[in-house]
């Protein structure tokens, strides 16, 4: 009978840490599966501020050349005295400078890209 007994207190030991090993895989699979939402979100936070900041010095850069155009616009208006070289060469620059002149949407199709 002891034999037994001890058999039994044996295989409910071994029953019980059979549960204690799966419970903790499954905490250990939980905490890894929350890591990776974490670590998704601090991606997804990050291509977010990267596509602002993108944003804004498009915005910025296309205010520029708003002021540039403003600028060859007022040389040409003013009667002083400029070389038509440098009227073509200043609305170039400002065609080359223009974001609304470029397109914007990267290779994998989304505009300010990840």
């Amino acid at each position: 009978m002891a034999g037994r007994e001890a058999a039994r207190e044996q295989a409910e030991k071994e029953r019980l840490d059979d549960i204690r090993r799966q419970e903790l895989a499954e905490m250990e699979r939980q905490r890894a599966a929350e890591e990776a939402r974490r670590k998704e979100q601090e991606r997804l936070a990050a291509v977010q501020r990267r596509r602002e900041a993108a944003l804004l010095a498009e915005a910025r850069t296309w205010d520029d050349v708003e002021l540039l155009r403003r600028y060859i616009d007022a040389r040409r208006t003013a009667g002083t005295e400029t070389s038509p070289d440098w009227l073509a060469w200043a609305v170039d620059a400002a065609d080359r400078l223009d974001p609304m002149k470029r397109p914007r949407t990267s290779s994998n199709g989304s505009e300010y890209g990840e």
